[in-house]
């Protein structure tokens, strides 16, 4: 849903370069057992069933993925975000959007959408979020940023908008997918004026601390640059977004809800399948992104299981009314 290409999905031969290069990051100064914590005995064992049968190296996988999404789950703000949610899915039908579109409008909060990569090339993506018309029953304007800029180019793109429509009091609900999330998330940190403007943010999948496989000198940027200019991938990369997120500087007045994909290997679409099976050697992913960087994302995380990065899911709809329902009463709350 959220990618037009299976975005940095390599040519056969670039997987074999981007595996070794994935490989020789696991032997350097940064090894598996930092990122995850397992156990030197679990690491073995997964090597060896590995070698033995690919299946049983697929229920370790699960196994460990399942193991992070509880964790998440068990931080009290997201176990709480869940349990509200899950209480609301069965009220969703399809007088929700309207529902939410009149409750958004009394609360004087106008939504917007930022879209991930390739959305104007590749629309039957999902990348440009216009079925959020939809899910709330108004016309959601798009930020107009380049489908292959820099995070910090559309940064500005973003800023720029929320101060656009947030006028004469009005704050602005903040919907993201993918690397569009990444753009949010500069934009609220390095305008902190802009922080005030922005009531909601929900991000889809988002690539909020970037993806190894564009870390700069990898195989993967080699093999993505005749598609995908070389300073979006860097910008895009784990090693620039890792280093450019502050918590320090994330506005708190914001609720966010990272709405992050959990897949067992089973689950995983073809389009996503290259890369999983890449980044999979590092750790739970979603075929993009690594699992473990929603325990320092800001705000809440609610966790969706069975599908990958492109959320493929005729649930997705309904759980983003639900979380929308689930915010705007906290809001609503807030005031009084």
């Amino acid at each position: 849903m959220l990618a037009a290409r299976s975005a940095l999905r390599p040519t056969p031969a670039g997987s074999a370069q981007i595996s070794a290069q994935l490989d020789g990051r696991r032997r350097g100064s940064r090894p598996v057992t930092s990122r995850l914590g397992w156990p030197a005995p679990l690491i073995i064992a997964t090597v060896v069933l590995f070698a033995c049968d690919p299946s049983a190296s697929d229920h370790l996988y699960d196994d460990a993925s399942r193991a992070l999404a509880e964790r998440l789950e068990a931080i009290p703000a997201n176990r709480s975000l869940r349990d509200a949610v899950a209480n609301r899915l069965p009220e969703v039908d399809d007088e929700t959007g309207a529902t939410l579109a009149r409750r958004l409008e009394d609360l004087d909060i106008a939504p917007m959408r930022v879209p991930g990569l390739f959305y104007r090339s590749h629309p039957e993506s999902g990348a440009d979020l216009a079925a959020a018309d939809d899910w709330l029953e108004t016309d959601v304007p798009l930020v107009p940023v380049d489908e292959v800029g820099t995070v910090e180019e559309n940064a500005e793109a973003v800023a720029g908008s929320i101060r656009k429509l947030a006028r004469g009091g009005r704050t602005v609900a903040l919907l993201s997918a993918s690397k569009g999330s990444a753009d949010v998330l500069e934009a609220l940190e390095s305008h902190p004026n802009i922080g005030s403007l922005v009531s909601i943010w929900i991000d889809l999948v988002g690539v909020i601390e970037g993806t190894p496989l564009t870390n700069p000198g990898s195989a993967a940027l080699r093999v993505t640059k005749s598609w995908l200019p070389a300073a979006t991938a860097e910008s895009m990369s784990e090693h620039s977004r890792r280093s450019a997120v502050s918590r320090g500087r994330f506005p708190a007045n914001v609720r966010v809800v990272h709405i992050a994909a959990f897949p067992r290997v089973r689950d995983v679409s073809a389009d996503a399948r290259d890369a999983f099976q890449l980044l999979r050697k590092l750790g739970p992913t979603d075929g993009y992104v690594l699992l473990e960087s929603y325990l320092r994302a800001p705000g809440r995380v609610l966790v969706i299981r069975g599908t990958d990065h492109y959320l493929r899911t005729a649930r997705l709809p309904r759980l983003v009314a639900a979380t929308f329902l689930v915010i705007t009463d906290e809001i609503g709350d807030s005031r009084g």
